[in-house]
């Protein structure tokens, strides 16, 4: 009888070992599925953001380039080719033609009047002085 009564006593606490255990089982997944739920939602929410912002950095690169080919294509041309340029494409055009820094490179186009060949006359004239 007391070998009877042992048994029950052990079936009854490993059932409920055993259902215990199921029950952390459960709220360990349902504690993973609410994790995985928020990383989802957060990550949807974000999805926009992260898409500006390549498209951001995407649309920055294609500009260097383009500014880059252009500033490229510039200093092919020969000075008086220069004269129907932007103030600031003669700039960059004397500074990349003479030894001249941009401070004198914009101080000796204002003294000519932003003649672009008398301007690269004096910077290289002030670079043998």
């Amino acid at each position: 009888r007391s070998a009877t009564m042992l048994q029950c006593a052990y079936r009854s606490r490993t059932s409920r070992l055993l259902s215990r255990e199921l029950v952390i089982d459960r709220n360990m997944r349902r504690l993973l599925r609410l994790q995985r739920n928020v990383r989802m939602m957060l990550a949807r929410r974000a999805l926009p953001r992260q898409r500006a912002l390549m498209a951001d950095r995407i649309a920055q690169r294609r500009e260097k380039a383009e500014r880059k080919a252009y500033i490229a294509q510039l200093l092919t041309k020969k000075p008086t080719q220069v004269a129907d340029e932007t103030e600031d494409d003669k700039v960059i055009y004397l500074v990349a033609s003479s030894p001249a820094n941009e401070t004198l490179a914009k101080a000796l186009l204002t003294l000519c009047e932003w003649d672009m060949p008398k301007a690269l006359g004096l910077a290289r004239a002030s670079e043998s002085a």
